[in-house]
């Protein structure tokens, strides 16, 4: 600990407590809280640094700053309960300027480049397309569902043979949060008996993807490329192939 930090802790434990906005001494051990953080603006230009001190629970303001360090200017509390004098305050920004500030900025930029990366994946979605009969209905539902990718932004179709099927036609496609960080989203058709003998496709395209994923439910065959499957069950899944 540095001798300003002594002195600091020093004066915190034997001038302030009788200070009647503090807590009475005790048999306790006292303790002493410092929060800290810092700012990085675009470009990598280092922002405001704020630091807030907190005695045994106190919630009161016992030092506040905030310090710019681009700037070189620094604002103190005016409500502070104690005035620390100019020795605190010169020595608290040699503090600040030389060890918490870029300790904070080095811990802020790892952060932010592990969550630049994170936000920047791409994962392929997995494809589904259902078949199901309504429960007291001789009307049957066709579901292409997309699940498990990243980033959110996905183009889902129903197709028809080979036609895209009306959207005011279409349930859901509301984009939803998997417990993952990835999204899914659905698109149902309900078609009568004499419908469902049709050839059905999902055609999901994706930034993750170098091209569309189509998946089939019907008699007729497609031609299977990247990241294309076919299938002819009731119901059919499909994940990208990759090479």
């Amino acid at each position: 600990m540095s001798d300003f930090h002594w002195n600091y802790c020093h004066d915190l434990i034997f001038l302030l407590p009788p200070h009647p906005s503090l807590p009475p001494p005790s048999e306790e051990i006292d303790v002493f809280q410092r929060i800290s953080g810092c700012e990085l603006l675009d470009g990598d230009v280092q922002g405001q640094f704020k630091l807030l001190d907190s005695y045994s629970g106190f919630a009161g303001n016992l030092l506040e700053l905030n310090f710019n360090l681009q700037k070189k200017t620094s604002l103190w509390s005016m409500d502070s309960i104690i005035d620390w004098g100019i020795h605190t305050e010169s020595g608290t920004k040699v503090i600040v300027e030389n060890i918490y500030q870029p300790i904070c900025i080095k811990i802020l930029q790892r952060y932010l480049q592990r969550e630049k990366r994170y936000l920047l994946r791409k994962v392929k979605p997995r494809v589904r397309l259902l078949k199901k009969t309504l429960t007291h209905s001789t009307r049957t539902q066709v579901t292409c569902l997309a699940t498990g990718f990243y980033p959110r932004h996905i183009n889902l179709t129903l197709l028809r043979d080979g036609q895209p099927i009306p959207e005011d036609q279409l349930t859901g496609g509301i984009l939803l949060p998997n417990t993952d960080g990835t999204y899914q989203m659905r698109k149902s058709l309900e078609v009568s008996a004499g419908e469902v003998n049709h050839n059905y496709t999902c055609v999901v395209t994706h930034l993750s993807l170098d091209n569309k994923l189509d998946i089939s439910m019907g008699h007729k065959e497609l031609t299977k490329s990247r990241n294309t499957a076919t299938a002819s069950t009731e119901n059919n899944e499909c994940s990208p192939e990759t090479k």
